[in-house]
């Protein structure tokens, strides 16, 4: 362990043993402390990166909390004021300091660890659970009292009276609105960076800080009208990289089993890593740009006669996802590639249920509006690759092929599903409750996705399509959730769930329903 990380380490128990301290801190301390840890992290060592991670997460678990005392929180945001502050100040400003640390990942990517990108990630989530904790507790944007002139009002020895701890509740606010404008100057100057963001994909080595930089671009894009301000530089910058990944084929090397999780690419650069986890990110960036388009879809061939669709956001936005998706063209859906996404997707409950949501929320938008999803669909004809619509014919579909590897995966097994359901650690009953209603509507494509999976063993002779065992092992669960809902005290609840599974088991009784009919 060298000296820096020593004394990194030093620095952030210190804080946080100041910052938990149960009596008042004093300003002077208080100021020392922030002001030292800023310039720790200003000199952009990675023990300095990892001290900004630990401070600015607990900073957003306090602000969390429910049961923080006011005396704690202020003496928080008053450290995280003065720390903002000085660290900007320190390097000119916060342009200038998440320039060098772009520049820097990537020119040295073998001697930095993921921590500055995690960094720049930790600031973007700080300022979302303040934004919350700020609306929550009506925080005006156009307070009176404007941060910047509060942190550079120097003009008496008693300028540091508004970090001091004897201040009411007001005084807290006022010190929030503070950081937030600190804050929303530092993600500002992380949205003008995206395209150093994205050049990092396929300059670094380290395959941890390549997964981190796709995890940033995907919370730039995710963001309230982030997609809209942000999506067209993040898909302008992820096209190369994913161009190297179709052209490499990651993922038929990365689902191969006999493989160390782990593929090697070869660019104009050098040759680079890449893992499983980068490719899931990867992944989930594609399917946050892709839902994020559709839900505020607006054909361009509805645009106005004589309108310039070269000045139009929208018409841009278009343009770059179109080329995007368009480097999977000529991928033909077989059992084969079924498998090889399973093999990355499944390798985490997690990542699987997500984006398993996030795709059938996309193919949604069919069912919810025919006619704008055939202009989508026409304006961008790769996307039925992955999702056609179901009147298209008996095409095979992504989204059911992939929930029947996954019942498949289980062994027929209905007390996994429940054990999903009861769980809080994925989004699988929100998967489900969504799922289902997409299933019912497309009975067609998810009986024609069944020829991509072969049946389970268990499920014997007379299960021949995947789609039989399927309704057959969710009849199962319909039966069972009933049976576990009964309230057996008399007590009004709902026996052994945790919430009324009433309105899934209907969900699920039409689904069967509905199958039912077609036979």
């Amino acid at each position: 362990m060298n000296t820096k990380t020593i004394v990194g380490f030093r620095l952030a128990q210190t804080t946080l043993n100041l910052l938990t301290a149960t009596t008042a801190v004093t300003t002077q301390t208080l100021v020392s402390q922030a002001e030292s840890c800023a310039l720790f992290v200003a000199s952009r060592c990675p023990a300095g990166f990892h001290l900004a991670h630990v401070l600015l997460k607990f900073l957003r678990k306090s602000f969390e909390s429910t049961d923080i005392p006011t005396l704690s929180l202020k003496s928080t945001a008053s450290f995280a004021a003065i720390f903002l502050q000085t660290l900007s100040d320190s390097s000119s400003t916060f342009d200038v300091f998440v320039s060098t640390i772009l520049a820097e990942t990537s020119a040295f990517s073998l001697a930095l660890s993921p921590f500055p990108i995690i960094f720049l990630l930790d600031v973007l989530k700080t300022g979302k659970i303040l934004e919350t904790y700020a609306s929550e507790n009506y925080i005006d944007d156009n307070d009176s009292n404007d941060a910047n002139d509060e942190l550079n009002d120097d003009s008496n020895d008693d300028s540091n009276d508004k970090y001091s701890n004897d201040s009411n509740d007001g005084s807290l606010l006022n010190t929030i609105h503070t950081v937030l404008k600190l804050l929303r100057l530092f993600s500002d100057s992380i949205e003008s960076h995206i395209p150093e963001i994205c050049r990092i994909l396929k300059t670094v080595t380290n395959p941890h800080t390549r997964r981190k930089s796709l995890h940033l671009l995907e919370f730039l894009v995710m963001e309230k009208s982030g997609f809209e301000k942000n999506g067209v530089k993040v898909l302008q910058g992820i096209k190369p990289f994913l161009e190297d990944c179709v052209q490499e084929n990651v993922l038929s090397q990365l689902s191969n089993p006999n493989n160390i999780q782990r593929c090697e690419l070869w660019n104009e650069y050098h040759d680079i890593s890449m893992n499983r986890q980068s490719l899931r990110q990867l992944i989930s960036l594609i399917l946050a740009c892709l839902g994020q388009y559709t839900a505020g879809f607006t054909p361009s061939l509805n645009l106005p006669e004589g309108h310039d669709e070269s000045l139009d956001k929208t018409a841009i936005l278009h343009h770059n996802l179109k080329s995007c998706v368009d480097l999977f063209a000529n991928i033909t859906f077989t059992p084969e590639l079924l498998d090889m996404i399973f093999v990355i997707v499944s390798e985490s409950d997690s990542f699987m249920f997500q984006s398993l949501l996030s795709l059938t929320r996309i193919a949604a938008i069919a069912q919810s509006s025919p006619s704008q999803w055939a202009l989508l669909n026409q304006e961008i004809p790769s996307l039925k690759i992955f999702l056609p619509t179901d009147e298209d014919g008996n095409q095979p579909n992504l989204i059911h092929a992939l929930f029947a590897k996954f019942i498949n995966q289980t062994g027929k097994d209905v007390s996994i599903l429940v054990d999903f359901l009861m769980s809080s650690e994925t989004e699988f009953l929100e998967f489900l409750l969504v799922y289902i209603k997409y299933a019912t509507a497309t009975i067609n494509s998810f009986e024609a996705s069944s020829i991509f999976v072969s049946p389970a063993l268990s499920a014997g002779p007379e299960k021949s399509r995947s789609c039989d065992y399927v309704v057959e092992i969710v009849s199962e669960l319909c039966e069972k959730l009933g049976e576990l809902s009964k309230d057996r005290t008399g007590g009004g609840g709902y026996g052994l769930f945790p919430y009324n599974p009433a309105p899934l088991i209907r969900r699920i009784q039409l689904f069967l329903d509905t199958q039912k009919q077609r036979e």
